[in-house]
């Protein structure tokens, strides 16, 4: 491996697996000059990535869901956009989401990361995880940390659109999204 690895029983182990939340191995965790986490998601990414063309993998404002990406979801609240998974209701999406992705991107404190996704395993475990029922077309924002989902009442890809989807945002930022349990 071209980067540091701990040797099997390093006793330091314990201490990272605290620092970074790691529950399950193996792990690979990218830190940056100043020591900030640029990725928690190495591992997956690789899999996406195997010629490592972005490495370092900073993060992104607008991701698809993917095996991949998804642990964020656990971690972070999230902006999801679930579509049929056509390429047409695909672009939509990223239409839909990149402005709003764009700017929050920019902010030093961002609190809230977007995701498209379509006809992808775990995008039809977030769906039954989320209680979304069987429409394919799904606007929500999910903080498992709190056990919160905020969902939209759209339902059609044709509907969900930029303005939609700030307005969306600003009422969920100003508290006026009533979220329900997970």
């Amino acid at each position: 491996m071209p980067w540091l690895a701990l040797p099997f029983g390093d006793e330091r182990k314990q201490k990272l697996a605290s620092l970074f939340n790691i529950e399950g191995i193996p792990a690979l965790i990218i830190i940056g000059e100043n020591r900030k986490v640029i990725t928690k998601e190495a591992r997956g990414v690789i899999e996406k990535d195997s010629e490592g063309k972005d490495f370092p993998w900073y993060p992104k404002p607008l991701n698809e869901l993917t095996n991949a990406t998804g642990s964020l979801i656990n971690e972070e609240t999230c902006l999801v956009y679930l579509t049929d998974g056509k390429e047409k209701s695909m672009r939509q999406a990223q239409e839909a989401l990149h402005d709003q992705a764009e700017a929050l991107f920019k902010e030093t404190d961002q609190n809230l990361y977007f995701f498209y996704g379509g006809e992808d395993d775990i995008c039809d475990s977030l769906r039954d995880y989320c209680k979304l029922g069987t429409s394919n077309t799904a606007l929500f924002i999910i903080d498992a940390n709190d056990g919160k989902i905020f969902v939209h009442s759209a339902t059609d890809t044709d509907v969900i659109n930029k303005d939609v989807v700030a307005e969306f945002v600003s009422s969920w930022q100003q508290g006026k999204v009533e979220p329900r349990n997970l």
